[in-house]
């Protein structure tokens, strides 16, 4: 009975931890994405 449990309980843990390392893989791409337009910015400010 109990591993039975433990069966259900696990495969659920697993997709909690995926979603959030979805989350802070997808802050971490905006954040580069934001730092990326910013230099973008500045670079054409310095050949204007």
């Amino acid at each position: 009975m109990e591993s039975e449990i433990h069966k259900g309980v696990n495969p659920n843990h697993m997709t909690t931890r995926f979603y959030e390392l979805n989350r802070t893989a997808a802050k971490y791409v905006a954040l580069q994405v934001k730092l990326l337009k910013e230099h973008k910015k500045a670079f054409q400010q310095c050949i204007e």
